[in-house]
């Protein structure tokens, strides 16, 4: 009888000193509790307070792509996520929700992705990156207006003899853009991870897109269609 309690209460340390360990693994960040308002879902630990839109143009105007899950645990978010993270900010007082995935709960991660919805009760609510996107213009008509490059490059121009045309890089449904000369070819990007390409290959092999070539230094001429 002895030897049976002694072997219970053995197995009830055990299980107390995992689940500490596994509590102290995730705490600041979530509790891995359900949250009775989202099925299956679990709400941050430690957070103090409702995220506000004053909170949401303060993040994106002051950390904006240096933005950290540590920067955002003082707020109240509840996991969506089933596999990968999604922790949801309901805006107080309004219908916007600030949506941000990550692959894990470490404080200096830097998030896959922090959407910003329009008005989360639309069928089809558009969204925003407040990372990269004005955050006043598209709270104010959905406006989608990118403010900062989601790739950085550094663009060494030709300084050579390049026929003197317009050369078209890229078109969209709206506007044609165009060096105004012939010399894709000669100017050359470096990416943050030191690649090196000429500005038509990176543009071919859809490295980068327009506005990030723009937002990152490169002129263009820009006519509608």
């Amino acid at each position: 009888m002895k030897k049976a309690i002694a072997i219970g209460i053995i197995m009830m340390m055990v299980f107390v000193t995992i689940t500490s360990c596994i509590k102290d693994d995730i705490s600041g960040v979530h509790t891995g509790q359900p949250n009775t308002s989202v099925k299956g879902a679990r709400e941050w630990e430690g957070a103090t307070r409702n995220m506000t839109l004053d909170d949401v143009r303060a993040i994106a105007q002051k950390i904006g792509t240096d933005l950290t899950l540590g920067d955002l645990r003082d707020f109240i978010g509840t996991d969506i996520g089933s596999g990968l993270y999604i922790i949801q900010y309901r805006i107080e007082g309004t219908n916007n929700v600030l949506n941000v995935g990550s692959g894990g709960t470490d404080p200096t991660a830097v998030p896959l992705y922090a959407m910003l919805t329009y008005d989360v009760d639309r069928g089809d609510p558009i969204a925003i990156d407040i990372r990269y996107y004005d955050v006043d213009k598209f709270l104010h008509d959905g406006t989608r207006e990118q403010i900062r490059p989601r790739v950085r490059v550094t663009i060494e121009e030709w300084d050579g003899i390049s026929a003197d045309a317009l050369e078209p890089i890229y078109e969209d449904e709206y506007v044609k853009y165009s060096l105004s000369s012939i010399r894709s070819a000669n100017i050359m990007l470096t990416f943050e991870d030191g690649t090196r390409l000429s500005l038509k290959d990176a543009i071919s092999q859809d490295k980068i897109g327009i506005e990030d070539l723009i937002l990152n230094g490169l002129h263009v001429y820009k006519e509608e269609k």
